[in-house]
């Protein structure tokens, strides 16, 4: 499923070398993904990636930053460039993009560790997750590491314990030090929470092994819309106020108990603020986990194009757990009609993918479509195809060719996922 416009992966060394300077954006644009995605390996990336750090246009920087990421896994001199950048304070969704790219870099950016530490204790909550999720990619095993992944778990919201739990799946047995605070998160409040606990356990102790407890995450059973118990939240007189971001997260946080909120949340998600209405979708994926409301509102609002959230709801849909047809069909239409490199369409498609991957039920389609993406000509959602792979290892023997090829991408985060999925479908056999 290659989305992106074919004419760009076309296009010679020396005429994205051009681009760089067109007085154009979009062609600035292209060129910074072209840089890394398609020429990681050329020594002269380094010398024309600096003039893209300093384009007017962010999205320009924030790709050029990314492209510097993923140069960095095979040129040395990049990583001190990014760390000098995620000092800044001033512009924070720029230093989520330089978090993610030093998490692109690999093992190569193991010296970025204690400042990607510091970022996580940053007051933007985009950059400290970003931040978390390349602590993963590093894979460094250090006491300072793990016990910052160790108050991530204790201490910080649900989108950061699960990608806190993603980051220890990287890193592995060399985690042991820390599974009983995984374990604790068998019994989060939310469902998508428990079960990446519940990979994690399996990657850092093989003799675990999940039990199914009866509860909605493994019994894909549905329930109403009327709450199970009483909210943390007290909604008496709620709704005749205006909410703002930090309620609606609060409210995201209790879990399928906040069920009394959906209406509220479903009233938000059409807010005019992007902000307001971003919040409100993630909030309502995490209270909405078996509600048929909240996964049939989201979908109906990812249908509009011009909806400036769509990502944040596209990755709200994975934690309501719905396995519904229309919400499935619609994660995979968004990542087919999605065709450029702007950071806001990859970032979609990487959220559409990876509820995919959670909600969509493992069987032969599943696995065509994952299959399929590992063709993709975005390095991002090739190794999250072939992570979503490595999940469903009695399903993906068919996917085991197409693991193979990309075990030999250009992309070390590509190679090292499709060789962990290998290695899953690999050891399920020899059971």
């Amino acid at each position: 499923m290659i989305s992106t416009p074919y004419s760009l992966l076309r296009e010679t060394f020396e005429e994205v070398c051009r681009k760089t300077r067109s007085k154009h954006t979009l062609s600035r644009l292209e060129s910074a993904w072209q840089l890394g995605e398609l020429y990681p390996h050329q020594e002269q990336v380094l010398s024309l990636l600096p003039s893209l750090l300093q384009d007017p246009d962010e999205d320009v920087r924030g790709t050029a930053a990314e492209a510097l990421g993923k140069v960095g896994a095979l040129q040395r001199g990049t990583i001190p460039i990014l760390v000098e950048m995620l000092r800044r304070k001033d512009e924070t969704d720029f230093n989520a993009r330089v978090a993610y790219a030093l998490g692109r870099s690999g093992k190569s950016a193991s010296a970025a560790t204690a400042r990607l530490i510091a970022a996580i204790n940053d007051v933007d909550s985009h950059a400290s997750w970003a931040a978390v999720w390349a602590l993963g990619e590093i894979g460094n095993p250090s006491p300072e590491v793990l016990e910052v992944l160790r108050r991530v778990i204790e201490e910080r919201e649900a989108s950061h314990r699960l990608v806190a739990l993603w980051a220890l799946q990287r890193i592995g047995r060399a985690a042991m030090s820390i599974i009983p605070q995984v374990k604790s998160c068998v019994f989060d409040p939310h469902p998508i929470v428990r079960l990446q606990a519940s990979r994690t356990l399996e990657e850092i102790d093989s003799t675990w092994r999940a039990v199914d407890r009866g509860d909605s995450l493994f019994t894909n059973s549905s329930r109403s819309d009327i709450p199970h118990g009483q909210s943390e939240v007290q909604c008496t007189g709620v709704d005749d106020v205006e909410w703002g971001v930090e309620d609606i997260d609060e409210v995201g946080e209790i879990g399928s108990a906040g069920g009394i909120h959906i209406p509220k949340l479903v009233e938000l998600l059409h807010h005019q603020v992007p902000d307001i209405q971003g919040a409100a979708a993630e909030a309502l994926g995490k209270v909405g986990h078996g509600s048929l409301v909240a996964p049939a509102e989201l979908c109906a609002t990812l249908g509009q194009k011009d909806c400036p959230v769509r990502a944040r709801i596209a990755w709200a849909l994975g934690w309501t757990g719905s396995e519904e047809s229309k919400v499935v069909e619609q994660l995979v239409g968004l990542m087919e009609e999605l065709g450029g490199i702007s950071h806001s369409e990859i970032e979609a498609r990487w959220a559409a993918l990876w509820s995919f991957g959670q909600i969509a039920k493992a069987d032969e389609r599943k696995v065509e479509i994952l299959v399929s993406m590992l063709s993709d000509a975005e390095s991002d959602l090739r190794f999250l195809a072939a992570e979503c792979l490595g999940n469903i290892p009695a399903h993906a023997k068919p996917a085991v060719p197409g693991l193979l090829q990309a075990a030999h991408d250009l992309h070390s985060t590509v190679r090292n996922r499709a060789l962990w999925a290998l290695s899953k479908i690999e050891a399920l056999s020899l059971e």
